[in-house]
C-alpha cells in the first residue's frame, strides 16, 4: 500500500509541476493575449466593458467599477487587465494548495489529467480573459473558508458570488454548488447562508424582467460610448461581438443559437460530456452526489439552450465539480484499481478542441506537446519571462 501511496505521490508532483511550468509560460501568453485586448476585440475586450451607464443591463457590473473611474482610457483598460491577472494568480494558488493536501491518491490523479479541467483556459486564447473565471475563483473561495472559517474568505466569496451571476450569466452555474457546499456539509442551515445563496440570482432576475426590454437600445449606447473612448482602436466591430449579443431578445438568442445544433456538434459536445464524468464516476463521487449532479446537468442543459459556447459551459462545469470532489477527496472514495491507471494513461494523450467540433478528432499528441514544450523549453521561457518584467520596470 506505501509503495502505491508513494507512486501516486511521485506520479502528482510531475503533474503539478507541469501545471506549474504552463503557470510561467502564461506571463509570456498573457502580454500575447493583452495585446488582443487592447485592440478592441469584439468578444474579449467587449466583455468587460459592458456597463450600467445607461441603465441595468445583463453583464455589465464588473464594467461599471472601472469604465467611469478618472483615468484615461489606456489606464482603465490596463487595471481591468491586472485584476484579472490577479484573479488567474490567485484561483491557481488556491487550487495547488487543494493539490498538495491529496498528493498521495490517485483520485486526484484522475482530476488533474482530465482534458477538462482548468489547463483549457490558460492555453486557449478563445477561452482565456473570460468571465468563467470569476466563477471557479467564487467556488475556490468558498472551498478555503470551509477550510479556514476565516470570515474574510465568507465576505469574499459574497462578493464575488454577486459580481459572477452580475456579470455573466454563467454565474447561475454557481447557484447549486453553493447550495451544496452550504447546505450538504452542515447540518444547520442558519439564516445568513440561506441570504447568501438566494438573494443575488433572485435579485438579479428581479431587474432583468424589468430592464429586458431595454436591453437592444442601451446595448447600442454602450457601444458609441466605448467607441469614443478610443475612436483610434475600436472600429465598429468592436460591437459585433457580446455587446451586439446582449442587446438579443430570448427568441432572438435561441434562434442564433439553434443554428449550430448539427449532428456532429451534439455528437461531438456528448462525447467530451462522457469523457468529463469519467472521474467522477471512478471516484465514486457520482454515485454519492447524483441528484446534487443532476441538478446541476438541468442547468447545463438550459445554457445549451442559450449559448453556443458549449464547451466553456462543459468546462466550467466540470472544473467545479472537480474542485468541490478533489476537496472531498477521502479513503472511501480512493481508488487503486487497473482501470483508474489505464484512464490516467489515455487521459494524457487526449485533448478536447472545443472550438472545431466538425473535426470530431478528439484523440491527439497535442496535450503531451504542450507539457512537453513548457518543459523542455523552461530555462528558455523563464529567460524571456524576467526579461520582460525587467523592460517593463
Amino acid at each position: 500500500m506505501l509503495i502505491k501511496e508513494n507512486c501516486f505521490k511521485v506520479l502528482n508532483i510531475l503533474i503539478f509541476g507541469m501545471f506549474f511550468v504552463l503557470f510561467f509560460q502564461n506571463f509570456i501568453y498573457f502580454k500575447e493575449l493583452s495585446l488582443i485586448f487592447d485592440g478592441g476585440h469584439q468578444w474579449l475586450t467587449a466583455d468587460w466593458l459592458i456597463n450600467y451607464n445607461f441603465g441595468f443591463i445583463r453583464r455589465g457590473m464588473f464594467g461599471s467599477f472601472f469604465i467611469n473611474l478618472p483615468f484615461e482610457y489606456q489606464n482603465i483598460i490596463f487595471l481591468i487587465k491586472s485584476v484579472l491577472f490577479v484573479i488567474y494568480l490567485l484561483t491557481l494558488l488556491i487550487v495547488f494548495s487543494i493539490y498538495y493536501e491529496n498528493l498521495e491518491t490517485s483520485v486526484l490523479t484522475l482530476y488533474l489529467t482530465s482534458p477538462l479541467f482548468f489547463n483549457f483556459i490558460f492555453v486557449n486564447k478563445d477561452a482565456s480573459f473570460r468571465k468563467e473565471m470569476l466563477c471557479i475563483f467564487t467556488i475556490a473561495l468558498l472551498l478555503i473558508y470551509q477550510k479556514t472559517q476565516y470570515k474574510a474568505f465568507y465576505f469574499l466569496t459574497f462578493l464575488f458570488y454577486i459580481l459572477s451571476i452580475f456579470s455573466s450569466e454563467y454565474g447561475f452555474m454557481l447557484f447549486i454548488p453553493i447550495c451544496y457546499l452550504f447546505f450538504n456539509t452542515n447540518n444547520n442551515f442558519k439564516i445568513k447562508d440561506i441570504i447568501f445563496v438566494s438573494i443575488p440570482p433572485f435579485s438579479y432576475l428581479i431587474f432583468h424582467f424589468l430592464n429586458s426590454k431595454l436591453y437592444e437600445s442601451r446595448s447600442t449606447l454602450i457601444c458609441e460610448y466605448i467607441k469614443n473612448l478610443n475612436p483610434f482602436n475600436y472600429s465598429n466591430y468592436i460591437c459585433e461581438g457580446q455587446i451586439n449579443w446582449i442587446g438579443y431578445s430570448l427568441s432572438e438568442t435561441i434562434k442564433t443559437t439553434t443554428q449550430y445544433y448539427d449532428f456532429n456538434y451534439i455528437l461531438y459536445f456528448f462525447v467530451a460530456f462522457l469523457i468529463g464524468l469519467v472521474p467522477i464516476v471512478v471516484s465514486s463521487w457520482f454515485k454519492n452526489n447524483l441528484k446534487f449532479l443532476l441538478l446541476q446537468i438541468l442547468m447545463v442543459l438550459i445554457f445549451f439552450i442559450l449559448a453556443t459556447d458549449w464547451g466553456r459551459t462543459l468546462y466550467l462545469f466540470f472544473s467545479i465539480n472537480y474542485l468541490i470532489a478533489m476537496r472531498s477527496i477521502n479513503n472511501q472514495n480512493e481508488t487503486y484499481k487497473l482501470s483508474s491507471i489505464l484512464v490516467i494513461l489515455v487521459f494524457l494523450f487526449i485533448q478536447i478542441d472545443y472550438w472545431k467540433p466538425q473535426n470530431f478528432s478528439y484523440l491527439s499528441f497535442e496535450t503531451v506537446t504542450s507539457y512537453q514544450n513548457g518543459i523542455l523549453n523552461f530555462k528558455n521561457n523563464l529567460l524571456i519571462v524576467f526579461n520582460e518584467i525587467i523592460a517593463f520596470i
